[in-house]
């Protein structure tokens, strides 16, 4: 039996004491959680991206002109792997936009007055947009991260 580690929903709740200095603080909800998620993932790859432009590009400058074969093959990777993260976002988009368009079809169906359905469609649509920007993120976050955790161990 194998317990994994979630990530806490902020930086704020994993601080030891945190949550029971504030004992009236209110548990996030689950659109507030997601919308957590895609700040923290774009905040990982707006931390991590430079780190892996600068070990290539200082791995391009001691090589000069003349790469040898191993890093030809990363110039190689660096390429295509961006062309690949892409469409895995492009891909995932569509989809979540695909369950979000068909979720906002089903609640048409759904009994209630009109204040409701506009509500039900709005909260709908939002959390919908959250988890597109969510899915899109997801492939380019995890090559960022091998890339840092790979590349920093590079000498």
């Amino acid at each position: 039996m194998s317990t994994k580690r979630r990530r806490p929903a902020s930086p704020l709740l994993a601080m030891p004491g945190f949550a029971q200095a504030l004992p009236g603080l209110p548990k996030p909800s689950k659109a507030t959680r997601a919308a957590q998620r895609v700040g923290q993932d774009a905040l990982a790859i707006a931390m991590q991206a430079p780190q892996v432009v600068n070990a290539r590009l200082t791995a391009m400058a001691r090589h000069g002109a003349t790469p040898n074969a191993r890093e030809r093959r990363e110039m190689w990777t660096m390429g295509s792997e961006k062309l690949n993260a892409m469409g895995e976002s492009w891909a995932a988009m569509g989809m979540q936009a695909m369950k979000t368009q068909q979720a906002l079809w089903f609640s048409l169906f759904v009994p209630g007055s009109l204040n409701t359905l506009a509500q039900r469609q709005s909260r709908t649509l939002g959390e919908g947009m959250v988890n597109m920007a969510s899915a899109g993120l997801k492939p380019v976050r995890q090559r960022v991260a091998s890339n840092a955790r790979r590349l920093k161990t590079k000498p």
